[in-house]
This record gives structure tokens, C-alpha cells and sequence, in this order.
């Protein structure tokens, strides 16, 4: 600790930015005055959500929140296992005081939500992330946020039609608006339109959508951008419709203009799914950290070079998860244009046809071998597959073609394995009433392939095994230390009291340690057990 004091200031404020809030408090807070008042000068962003364990969530309550409440530049908060609304309300459930907690709401500048809670809002936000709000609720919320200098949301439409009187005046009332990231789910253009002509002071539009329609029309865009967004700098297009069914010569020439070479456009689409074409258009660099592709007959259309586009780093940088799908192999296996993706970290692999004959999974693996440099497909950490069956060995060979993965999500019937996975310390399976399944026989099959997992989760159909699923992993999984249960909502719910009733049994006659704990969502169908 001698040599660490000896640093000058400067080094160590540096040296804090990396470190968490719980470790500055619980190991560096009350060593000494100089420490105490550097750490007191940190600005701090305190997770509150499902990604803290609820150890950490107990060692912030009573350790963290109080001295830093003058601190927290950032608050994170989500409602998966009731902890929003805990933080929320004056019910004695939480180990601070509920004005404290509310002293923290009113001055925290930046505010992540993961569930809607508009009564966390207040006048001295200036950057919101928000995961869910109606597109007619929007004008609402903003008014409650006057700052607000950075907006991230995504907006759903609730199906009634809305005027743009309910957005009349909103320019006077956030006039800092500069930065806004904007998903829209199946919201039609003109009442998108109607939001973003009170917006004249925006710098930089990241905008995304699921619907097709006008969405997709760069003359809409263009009309919208030179009339109402004049100090626009930054634009950023993302549209993405598996089901479309369109003239593509017309939505290329609506991007043709001289307006279009400032924000060059790429469009994608497969012609090979039964049911019309995938399209993807999007501006260049793509703002985008996920991308769905196909890793044969992928079509394209630019207005720029595509040879630019293979060999620049920049134009894919922000994707680090690609989702690849499959339909027949095709017998020509044109395969799709090989591009740098210098931060990927994730795969997913979706098969449409559940007839295992209908793909050459030697050539599939070998293409993808092909589509990648070895220091990309180093860089994998995680792979997703969805499906219930995948061609024999399939994802045994899949997996061998990436040495460093951490994280694995699959079904129970692709749990038949022919090698052991080390590296993987997070595991997801999932268990559909479609599949055929026996519980001891998926229990032994992780715990022979994936003995070091520390986390591990089960998406269930209904509760029938739980008590077989959790008291098996915990004998036999030496390093677990957070386990997650998610049965399908349409199944009846777990008993919350007698599960904690049995939970604690558990405990005393297995010599677990005694802050193992139990946290459950607000209707009872997802819980987690922290170890």
C-alpha cells in the first residue's frame, strides 16, 4: 500500500477509472483522508440490474450508495428480479433509506433503464436510455426531461393511430437535444416523421426499424433531413425486414441522389427464403453492433466502391455479433463477400430446414473457415444456437473451429457432444416441449462437457424437474457460482415460498454457505441463485 500512496494525484484519479465502485469502497475508502477525499471527487455509474449478482447488490445498498450518493454520475436500474421497483419504493425492503435513494434519482445526469419506469425521470437528466416506450407516450416523457442532451430509446407502436399534436411545442422544451439513438418497432414513417420535425437542433440520427414501408425510402429521408434537421451531421440507417416483398431497382434509385454521397448506402438482400426476400439497408460505417447474414447468396447494391468496403476497417468495426441463417445448401455455394470484422465476438447459426439432409455441413464448416482470418475466429467468444436439431456432429466440428469461446447457448438435444469444453464458463440450454428429454441424462452431459462452467442457465417449457436440475448442478459443478431458471410464461409459475422454504432446507443439510440467495421476477416464472 506504501508504494501506491507515493503516486501523485493525477496517476491515481486515473488509476480509479478503472476500478469498480464496490472495490474503491470496500477496500480503499477509510485507509486514509487523502484516499477518502480522491475517491470522493470519482464520478460513478452504479449497476442496479440483472447483471449484478445480488451479493454485489447487498455490498452497494449497505457499503456504496450512501457515501456516494453526492457521486453517482450514472444509474443502471432493470425490474428483472423486482429490484426497480424495490429501489423505488418506501417499504422498508432495501437497507438505505428511501430518501436517500430519492436524493440519488434527483441528481443523477445519466439514467439507463432496462424497464419502463417514467417516475424515475427527472429535470437533471441529460443522457436516457430507455428499452421500451409507446411512440405516443414519447412527447410525455421527454417534457418530464428538459436537459436531455443524449437520447437512447426504442420505441414500439400501440396500434391507434396518433396526430402530431401530441408532439406540438416539444422543440421549446428540450432544446439541448443533440445526440438520438432511435429502434422503432412497426411504427409507421409520419408519426416518426412527426417527432423528429421538433428536433432542429440534432447533430447526430442513429435510426433503426423493423418495417419496411416508407421507411426505407430515401427521398423521405432526404426531404426530412435538408427541412428539418439542419445542423444534422452524423446520420446513421439501419432498416431490416425478413419478409419483404419489394421493388428493389425502386428503393436503389430512391438513394441515387447527390444527397446520398455525404451518407453512402449499402443494401443487402437474399432471394433464396420461400416466403419473399430479406433485405438490409444501411448507411456506411454501419452504427450497428449485430448483423444478420447468410452465408451464401448474399446479393448487393451500393453506391460505392464494394472494393473500399473489403478492405476498410472503419465500415464494420461497431458489429460484434453476426447471426448467420441457413436454408438449403445451395449447390452453386456462391459464398458471401469476406469483410474485416475487426471487434466480433459473437455467432449465432439458425437452420430453417429441421431435415438435416438438406445441408452439406463439411462444406458449411469449411466456407465459414474460409469467411474468416484465424484472428478472427480467435476472437469468438460466444456462440448462440437456437435450434432444436442440427446435422450429427455438426456443432461439435462447429465449435473446434473456435479455441477461445467463454460463452455457449444450445438446446438439450444438442447436448450429445463428442469433446470436452473447457473454456466455456457460461452456459445457457434450453429445453422446449418439443424435445424429448431425459433430466439426468442433460445433466450428465453437462457436466462431462462443460465442467468449469460458473454460470449456468435453463429455459424451460414448465417446473416439473427444477428441484432435479438445481440439486444436481449444484453436487456436480465445482465452480458454479450463478445459476438462472426461465420457464415459458405460458406454464404455470414456481411456488415462491415453498421454493425459498426449500432452498434454505438445501442449504443447512448441504453445507452451503449461508449468503447463497434466491431472487425471483415479479410473476415467479424466472429466478436466480447467487452462490
Amino acid at each position: 500500500m506504501t508504494k501506491f500512496e507515493h503516486l501523485p494525484n493525477e496517476l491515481i484519479l486515473t488509476i480509479f477509472t478503472y476500478c469498480y465502485p464496490e472495490d474503491l469502497f470496500s477496500s480503499l475508502f477509510n485507509l486514509n483522508t487523502r484516499l477518502n477525499s480522491l475517491i470522493s471527487t470519482q464520478t460513478l455509474k452504479i449497476c442496479l440490474c440483472y447483471k449484478s449478482l445480488k451479493c454485489l447488490l447487498d455490498i452497494y445498498y449497505k457499503s456504496v450508495l450512501y457515501r456516494a450518493r453526492e457521486q453517482i454520475h450514472t444509474l443502471e436500474l432493470s425490474d428483472a428480479y423486482e429490484r426497480m421497483s424495490h429501489f423505488l419504493a418506501d417499504d422498508n425492503q432495501l437497507p438505505l433509506d428511501f430518501e436517500i435513494r430519492k436524493l440519488i434519482l434527483s441528481q443523477v445526469k445519466s439514467l439507463i433503464l432496462h424497464d419502463s419506469k417514467p417516475n424515475c425521470m427527472n429535470t437533471s437528466l441529460t443522457h436516457v436510455t430507455l428499452c421500451s416506450c409507446f411512440i405516443r407516450d414519447l412527447a410525455k416523457l421527454l417534457r418530464r426531461i428538459p436537459n436531455i442532451q443524449k437520447l437512447d430509446i426504442t420505441c414500439v407502436h400501440d396500434y391507434d393511430p396518433i396526430d402530431d399534436s401530441l408532439f406540438d411545442g416539444l422543440a421549446n422544451v428540450i432544446p439541448h437535444l443533440i445526440e438520438l439513438k432511435l429502434r422503432v418497432f412497426y411504427v409507421p414513417f409520419k408519426e416518426i416523421e412527426y417527432f423528429l420535425r421538433q428536433l432542429p437542433k440534432l447533430i447526430k440520427l442513429t435510426f433503426s426499424s423493423l418495417l419496411i414501408e416508407t421507411d426505407l425510402n430515401g427521398s423521405n429521408w432526404e426531404r426530412i433531413i435538408n427541412g428539418y434537421l439542419p445542423n444534422l451531421k452524423k446520420f446513421s440507417l439501419f432498416i431490416d425486414d425478413t419478409d419483404a416483398n419489394i421493388d428493389l431497382d425502386e428503393i436503389i434509385g430512391s438513394f441515387n441522389s447527390l444527397f446520398w454521397q455525404r451518407w453512402p448506402v449499402m443494401i443487402e438482400y437474399y432471394l433464396g427464403a420461400a416466403n419473399g426476400k430479406h433485405l438490409m439497408l444501411y448507411t456506411i460505417p454501419i452504427e450497428q453492433n449485430r448483423l444478420p447474414t447468410y452465408l451464401y447468396e448474399l446479393q448487393l447494391q451500393t453506391n460505392i466502391n464494394t472494393c473500399d468496403l473489403n478492405t476498410d476497417n472503419s465500415c464494420y468495426k461497431k458489429i460484434d455479433k453476426l447471426d448467420f441463417v441457413f436454408h438449403e445448401t445451395s449447390l452453386a455455394r456462391n459464398l458471401s463477400p469476406k469483410r474485416i470484422y475487426s471487434n466480433l465476438k459473437r455467432l449465432s447459426f439458425s437452420f430453417v430446414s429441421i431435415d438435416p439432409r438438406a445441408y452439406e455441413t463439411d462444406n458449411i464448416l469449411m466456407d465459414l473457415s474460409q469467411m474468416f482470418s484465424t484472428s478472427e475466429l480467435a476472437q469468438i467468444e460466444e456462440i448462440f444456437l437456437y435450434d432444436r436439431i442440427y446435422p450429427t456432429n455438426f456443432v461439435s466440428n462447429l465449435l473446434k473451429l473456435f479455441p477461445n469461446i467463454n460463452y455457449l447457448k444450445l438446446s438439450a438435444s444438442s447436448l450429445d457432444l463428442s469433446i470436452t469444453f473447457s473454456s466455456i464458463d457460461s452456459l445457457t440450454i434450453i429445453v422446449d416441449s418439443s424435445t424429448e428429454y431425459n433430466s439426468t441424462n442433460i445433466l450428465r452431459q453437462i457436466a462431462s462437457h462443460f465442467p468449469d462452467i460458473s454460470t449456468l442457465r435453463f429455459e424451460i417449457t414448465n417446473n416439473n424437474d427444477i428441484y432435479i436440475l438445481i440439486s444436481y448442478c449444484f453436487r456436480k459443478l465445482a465452480y458454479l457460482t450463478l445459476m438462472t431458471v426461465a420457464i415459458n410464461e405460458s406454464s404455470s409459475p414456481v411456488d415462491r415460498q415453498g421454493f425459498i422454504l426449500w432452498f434454505n432446507d438445501y442449504k443447512q443439510l448441504n453445507g452451503l454457505y449461508d449468503d447463497a440467495e434466491v431472487e425471483f421476477n415479479e410473476d415467479n416464472h424466472i429466478f436466480q441463485i447467487a452462490l
